[in-house]
Protein backbone atom coordinates (compact mmCIF):
# COMPACT_ATOMS: atom_id res chain seq x y z
CA UNK A 1 0.00 0.00 0.00
CA UNK A 2 1.55 3.19 -0.99
CA UNK A 3 0.26 6.68 0.49
CA UNK A 4 -0.34 9.47 -1.98
CA UNK A 5 -0.99 13.38 -1.35
CA UNK A 6 -4.00 14.75 -3.23
CA UNK A 7 -2.03 17.56 -5.50
CA UNK A 8 -5.06 18.58 -7.23
CA UNK A 9 -8.45 17.27 -8.65
CA UNK A 10 -10.15 18.10 -11.99
CA UNK A 11 -13.66 16.74 -11.67
CA UNK A 12 -13.33 12.83 -11.07
CA UNK A 13 -9.17 13.13 -12.22
CA UNK A 14 -7.05 13.11 -9.14
CA UNK A 15 -3.49 14.20 -9.71
CA UNK A 16 -1.08 12.44 -6.51
CA UNK A 17 2.18 12.58 -5.13
CA UNK A 18 4.19 10.33 -3.81
CA UNK A 19 5.48 12.05 -0.84
CA UNK A 20 8.35 9.46 -0.23
CA UNK A 21 9.58 9.18 -4.33
CA UNK A 22 7.88 11.54 -5.49
CA UNK A 23 6.47 9.95 -8.21
CA UNK A 24 3.47 11.39 -9.83
CA UNK A 25 0.25 9.59 -10.61
CA UNK A 26 -2.59 10.60 -12.62
CA UNK A 27 -5.88 8.60 -11.81
CA UNK A 28 -9.75 8.97 -12.36
CA UNK A 29 -11.36 8.17 -9.32
CA UNK A 30 -15.29 7.68 -8.86
CA UNK A 31 -17.05 7.38 -4.96
CA UNK A 32 -20.31 5.72 -4.98
CA UNK A 33 -22.66 5.70 -1.99
CA UNK A 34 -20.73 7.90 -0.02
CA UNK A 35 -21.00 11.75 1.09
CA UNK A 36 -17.55 12.87 0.75
CA UNK A 37 -15.75 15.64 -1.07
CA UNK A 38 -11.85 15.03 -1.46
CA UNK A 39 -9.51 18.46 -1.27
CA UNK A 40 -6.13 19.22 -1.97
CA UNK A 41 -3.67 17.88 0.51
CA UNK A 42 -6.01 14.84 1.36
CA UNK A 43 -4.25 11.30 1.73
CA UNK A 44 -5.29 8.21 -0.18
CA UNK A 45 -3.76 4.92 0.72
CA UNK A 46 -3.96 2.50 -2.38
CA UNK A 47 -2.04 -0.82 -3.15
CA UNK A 48 0.92 -0.50 -5.68
CA UNK A 49 -0.81 -3.05 -7.90
CA UNK A 50 -3.76 -0.57 -9.28
CA UNK A 51 -0.61 1.53 -10.19
CA UNK A 52 0.95 -1.19 -12.00
CA UNK A 53 0.57 -1.34 -15.92
CA UNK A 54 0.97 -4.69 -15.79
CA UNK A 55 -1.69 -5.89 -13.39
CA UNK A 56 -4.07 -7.78 -14.90
CA UNK A 57 -6.78 -5.24 -12.78
CA UNK A 58 -5.00 -2.05 -13.97
CA UNK A 59 -7.37 0.57 -14.87
CA UNK A 60 -7.38 4.72 -15.03
CA UNK A 61 -10.06 4.35 -13.72
CA UNK A 62 -11.50 3.51 -10.55
CA UNK A 63 -14.57 2.76 -8.27
CA UNK A 64 -15.42 2.57 -4.58
CA UNK A 65 -18.10 2.26 -2.37
CA UNK A 66 -18.61 2.08 0.99
CA UNK A 67 -17.19 -1.27 3.08
CA UNK A 68 -20.78 -2.29 3.40
CA UNK A 69 -21.51 -2.13 0.10
CA UNK A 70 -23.22 -5.13 -1.29
CA UNK A 71 -21.17 -4.84 -4.74
CA UNK A 72 -17.43 -5.18 -4.88
CA UNK A 73 -15.62 -8.37 -2.89
CA UNK A 74 -15.58 -8.73 0.66
CA UNK A 75 -12.56 -6.86 2.03
CA UNK A 76 -10.99 -9.92 4.34
CA UNK A 77 -7.26 -7.87 5.01
CA UNK A 78 -6.07 -3.91 5.08
CA UNK A 79 -3.36 -5.19 2.31
CA UNK A 80 -6.31 -6.30 -0.14
CA UNK A 81 -5.63 -4.88 -3.25
CA UNK A 82 -9.41 -3.60 -3.53
CA UNK A 83 -9.27 -1.64 -0.47
CA UNK A 84 -8.84 2.29 -0.80
CA UNK A 85 -8.38 4.72 2.38
CA UNK A 86 -8.92 8.04 2.79
CA UNK A 87 -7.49 10.18 5.50
CA UNK A 88 -9.23 13.63 5.85
CA UNK A 89 -7.86 15.59 8.86
CA UNK A 90 -8.97 13.05 11.71
CA UNK A 91 -11.14 11.40 9.59
CA UNK A 92 -10.41 7.99 8.34
CA UNK A 93 -12.93 6.51 5.48
CA UNK A 94 -11.83 2.91 4.35
CA UNK A 95 -13.60 1.96 0.76
CA UNK A 96 -13.46 -0.84 -1.38
CA UNK A 97 -13.28 -0.97 -5.31
CA UNK A 98 -16.62 -1.82 -7.08
CA UNK A 99 -16.33 -3.10 -10.81
CA UNK A 100 -18.38 -2.11 -13.74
Amino acid sequence: MITFIIKNIMGNRYFLIDPITAKRYELFLNFYGVEIKLNENDLIKIHEKLLDRDYEGFSLEYNFSPLSSPYGRVIKSKEDVDLLTIKQDEKTIKLKRVYG
